[in-house]
């Protein structure tokens, strides 16, 4: 192919480099290696360890345990933290459930008073027709004994008036009626 080309040094003057370079500006470089690529292919290098940085190792590795302990500390924390919203709520919705329990008790003691006041009304009423009963009654027992002292007084009256007439047989029957009708009103009397 030709003739090779001789490096030319960019930090010469551009008068002396040659005049028949079309790059004359342009320096073609090999590409750079990956930075990554490097690090991997050389591995971990030791470090050579002296006895003031054993004091660094033995901090950097106190750090690190400290790291890890906060990191499982802060673990511990979310859980603890999950675990109080959660009784939190548990707390509002045990609350909810005393103010349902509390509002029933009330409702409830509400109907106790009510039915407490109707049973009182009724022993009143009760008590009530008791002597109104009690009271017809006697007024009924006086109203029959005055019926039975008048049903008597008629009586001894037409047997006073037969026995002056003489009429013995007819005053027994009289008699034996009255007597009927004295066994009924005591009857009706013991009803009542």
């Amino acid at each position: 192919m030709g003739e090779t080309i001789p490096p030319v040094s960019k930090s010469q003057p551009a008068a002396a480099r040659e005049v028949d370079d079309p790059h004359e500006s342009v320096t073609i470089a090999p590409p750079a290696a990956s930075l990554d690529a490097l690090l991997r292919s050389a591995g971990p290098t030791p470090l050579p360890i002296r006895p003031s940085d054993a004091h660094f190792l033995a901090a950097l590795d106190a750090g690190t345990r400290a790291g890890v302990g906060l990191s499982e500390l802060t673990k511990v924390l979310s859980d603890l933290s999950g675990g109080v919203v959660s009784a939190k709520q548990a707390n509002e919705q045990l609350v909810e459930e005393l103010s349902t329990l509390h509002a029933m008790l009330g409702s409830a003691n509400e109907q106790q008073l009510g039915l407490k006041q109707r049973l009182t009304e009724l022993e009143q009423e009760l008590l009530a027709s008791q002597a109104d009963a009690e009271r017809e009654r006697t007024f009924l027992t006086q109203q029959h004994d005055e019926f039975l002292s008048a049903l008597l007084d008629e009586h001894e009256e037409a047997l006073l008036a037969h026995a002056s007439a003489g009429d013995t047989t007819r005053m027994s029957a009289e008699l034996s009626d009255m007597a009927k009708k004295l066994v009924a009103a005591d009857a009706g009397r013991a009803q009542a």
